[in-house]
Parts: structure tokens; C-alpha cells; sequence
């Protein structure tokens, strides 16, 4: 199964005494030819899609399968792309740090992890620096990542503050 293709279209949504205009996409997903695990999963990711509701999460607006094989999954439109497109526009250069950081926030807040506390500690900087390098084999491994003694301690913090 390919990446899905998207369509940009404007919409109009009915609010209580007023027409409204909304900006909407929609992901096509080809399944002619999917095996049934693509099926499957591109049917969880519509369903998915249809239970998260996050200020960080794009909204779902509904999905149907096309006599043509396609899955169609209308959302609404995300003004700065998304974020695979994003990282594709960077052509292999680093990202600021800055801004890392901010989607992986908003990333973490999307999973409704935890809050993050806006002064990251120099740990956490350091690790994110070495993650983020331009040689791979200059990269942490995940092992190696969670010996860190910092994030050891975040996530002792994360599973006392998830016990039920």
C-alpha cells in the first residue's frame, strides 16, 4: 500500500444561525491491492482518528470506503502541513532546537504524557543535541539513552504519576 494522496478542498459547516467556511483534506488510501494487514491497519487509522480529540491532534471530520477501493478519511486542514512534511522539507539540515523541542512537546502533550516543565534541565539539552546529530553513528542508542541517569529519573516521575 502507498502513502496516501491528499485533496484540499473548502467546505462549509453548519454552526447554530450561521454558515461558516472550513478548510478540510482528504487522505486517499489506495486498498485495491492491500493485503489484509494494510487494510486493517488504514481502517484503525481512520477509527483512531475518529476517537482522539486534542488540541494537538488534527481534527477527524469522517471516513468511507469508495466503491473505487479507496479509503477516504476527511480531516481538517493543518495551516503549517504536517509533520513528515516538514522534516522532508529540511533536506538532511537540523532543525533549531527551539523547535524540536516544541513538537516534542506538543507531541507529548498529544499522548497526554505528562506535562513538560518549560526549562528543560541541561541533561535533557544534551541528550536531545546528541540525538538530533548529523551522524548517525554519532546517535545514542535507545539503550544507551535509558542508562541516562536523567531519564531513568523522568521516567520513575512518569510511572508513579500514571499508577492507577
Amino acid at each position: 500500500m502507498k502513502a496516501g494522496k491528499w485533496l484540499e478542498f473548502k467546505g462549509k459547516s453548519l454552526q447554530p444561525m450561521d454558515w461558516v467556511s472550513v478548510l478540510y483534506v482528504i487522505k486517499k488510501l489506495n486498498l485495491k491491492n492491500a493485503s489484509n494487514r494494510e487494510r486493517r491497519a488504514a481502517e484503525q487509522e481512520a477509527q483512531l482518528l475518529s476517537q482522539l480529540k486534542h488540541p494537538n491532534i488534527v481534527t477527524y471530520r469522517e471516513s468511507w470506503q469508495g466503491e473505487d477501493g479507496l479509503l477516504y478519511i476527511v480531516m481538517g486542514f493543518c495551516e503549517g502541513g504536517d509533520l513528515y512534511h516538514k522534516l522532508k522539507e529540511q533536506k538532511g539540515k537540523l532543525l533549531p532546537e527551539n523547535q524540536v523541542v516544541e513538537w516534542f512537546v506538543q507531541i507529548a502533550m498529544a499522548l497526554q504524557l505528562p506535562p513538560m516543565p518549560k526549562d528543560y534541565s541541561p541533561q535533557l539539552v544534551e541528550i536531545i543535541r546528541t540525538m538530533l546529530s548529523k551522524k548517525p553513528e554519532e546517535r545514542p542508542s535507545v539503550k544507551s539513552i535509558l542508562r541516562q541517569p536523567y531519564i531513568k529519573h523522568q521516567i520513575s516521575l512518569f510511572l508513579e504519576a500514571t499508577k492507577a
